[in-house]
């Protein structure tokens, strides 16, 4: 089910009215967000990039709306592996700086295709800024709650998940 569009792409899915949570601190508009999100998506190497969002369930914390951290990104040459092995991070199997070495058993630093610096450098910022608080409204207006956002080319698909 299509319900509207952000960056020119379709939002569809299962999404689930939210949130539940707060929502501390001041807000700004989803549209902030626009040039950071192009940028992962005009760069070739992505293929798609996405988050969690939902009211944490930790009943000794406040029950606040969050994005959890870290997005996940697929590159084009990461079809085979699963969102969570997708993080940004040091670990990512086509983006980090480090890779699991069979014959060692152990993780080596290798250096990181000098292309793929700009899709980290876009990582990075964007999950700064998803993970600031100061999106959150609108994410959650836009997006819903208990939400796995994938934002590929073709479109912004929402999957309800359980996170606990």
């Amino acid at each position: 089910m299509t319900h509207s569009t952000f960056l020119g792409l379709p939002i569809v899915g299962d999404i689930l009215p939210g949130p539940r949570g707060s929502i501390p601190g001041a807000q700004q508009p989803l549209e902030d967000l626009k040039p950071l999100m192009r940028g992962l998506l005009n760069n070739p190497a992505v293929a798609a990039f996405g988050w969690y969002q939902y009211t944490d369930p930790d009943l000794d914390a406040p029950n606040e709306f969050k994005v959890q951290g870290p997005i996940w990104i697929r590159t084009i040459d990461a079809d085979d592996y699963d969102h969570s092995e997708l993080e940004l991070g040091e670990r990512h199997p086509t983006l980090g700086d480090v890779r699991w070495d069979r014959d060692l058993g152990e993780y080596v630093r290798v250096p990181r295709p000098p292309e793929k610096d700009d899709v980290v450098r876009y990582g990075e910022l964007l999950a700064d800024e998803l993970e600031s608080g100061k999106f959150l409204a609108a994410l959650a207006e836009l997006f819903g709650e208990d939400a796995e956002v994938t934002v590929s080319h073709d479109a912004i698909d929402i999957e309800r998940f359980n996170h606990g």
